[in-house]
């Protein structure tokens, strides 16, 4: 995590905007950041105290043992327990600490269960009559990622780019792994692209196996996860569904929704793409009145009504936008969920129906 960390020796404060390290990461030398070089070193005046900074031995030649009987440095230096260098603690630069030395991991989990009724299918290598729950997932920053699990029941991961078939699971197949986590876990170390929509299939190692699990996403930022519903097993999806949770608060953008300019709605903005054209629908479900829309092409805030290829304010019940259009595979569309009522915050979600994948993105700029 990105702290601005203030270090007091001897009357002088040195600022530095750093990764700490924490949730667990109190512990020398624990992974910190992107890069390897990197890791968890103790600050010499505390005991718990713990910052994340290049750890490479080959800089061991450059670091000074800290001055008696304060831990004293020189300037732009600070004194930390590098063990791997030396017993005694050392003068490290505080360039090394920096969030461009060592850019941190964010981590994001995806929590669900494998049961019955759920979809089965043969995975690669496997028998038939084997549990799987396809994830859709996407992220914002291209990077390397880790996507690992946590489970008690031997799982495996598979990873497509784009669409994932059942009746052809080498379809799109891009990386696979067993138990690269340990503990009969799966570990998928991936570069993904930004906006690019992928999907990840976690199932087991033996047939009719089920059980909660957790996919653990690590990387330059966080990753979104929708899932994706099967309701047919046929050789192709008839229909599928992706879902989007979260909060709408007054850190999203605003606009005036009537087009007067005067009233604040709060919204989220989806960048909406299927893989079939045809019918698709999108339901909200929250405490709250709310409206959504759906533009082709690009959303003008200034001119909402610019673009707009549907829209709905109550066709589900308890006061909820169900918005249904002929989608086509080969246009960008928008979907903007927000609220009938200006200045309205709260928990929702957004699921959308159809009869091919949706590839639902949420976007975390404000349009001009």
């Amino acid at each position: 995590m990105l702290r601005t960390t203030f270090v007091i020796l001897l009357s002088v404060i040195i600022q530095i905007n750093c990764q700490t390290c924490n949730d667990g990461n109190q512990s020398p030398y624990s992974t910190c950041s992107q890069n390897p070089e990197c890791g968890c070193l103790q600050f010499s005046f505390s005991s718990t105290t713990y910052v994340c900074a290049i750890t490479a031995t080959s800089r061991c030649s450059q670091f000074t043992r800290c001055q008696a009987p304060n831990d004293a440095c020189q300037q732009n230096q600070v004194c930390v327990r590098h063990t791997r260098c030396d017993s005694q603690p050392l003068c490290i630069p505080t360039s090394l600490f920096s969030d461009q030395s060592c850019p941190g991991i964010h981590i994001t989990n995806y929590t669900s269960s494998l049961v019955p009724p759920d979809a089965q299918y043969t995975r690669p290598g496997g028998s038939s009559g084997t549990y799987y729950e396809a994830i859709q997932l996407t992220v914002p920053t291209s990077g390397h990622y880790d996507l690992s699990s946590m489970s008690g029941i031997d799982t495996h991961g598979y990873l497509y780019n784009g669409t994932f078939y059942p009746s052809n699971p080498q379809l799109n197949l891009i990386a696979y792994n067993d138990d690269g986590a340990g503990g009969s876990q799966f570990k998928i170390p991936i570069y993904l692209e930004a906006g690019v929509p992928y999907t990840l299939v976690v199932t087991t190692h033996n047939p009719g196996s089920t059980g909660p699990f957790t996919v653990v996403g690590k990387g330059p930022s966080n990753i979104y996860f929708s899932q994706i519903i099967y309701t047919t097993t046929t050789t192709r999806p008839i229909i599928v569904s992706a879902s989007y949770n979260s909060d709408l608060t007054s850190s999203n953008p605003h606009y005036d929704r009537t087009g007067g300019g005067s009233q604040t709605y709060y919204y989220q903005a989806f960048e909406v793409r299927v893989d079939e054209t045809g019918n698709y629908t999108f339901t909200s479900a929250s405490s709250y009145d709310t409206y959504g829309y759906i533009y082709q092409g690009n959303f003008y805030p200034l001119m909402p009504q610019y673009n707009i290829h549907a829209k709905d304010d109550d066709g589900a019940a308890r006061n909820q936008f169900q918005v249904t259009a002929v989608l086509r595979a080969d246009i960008k569309y928008i979907l903007v969920f927000t609220t009938h009522g200006p200045n309205t915050f709260g928990s929702y979600s957004v699921s959308g129906r159809g009869q091919g994948h949706i590839f639902m993105t949420p976007i975390s700029q404000t349009f001009s």
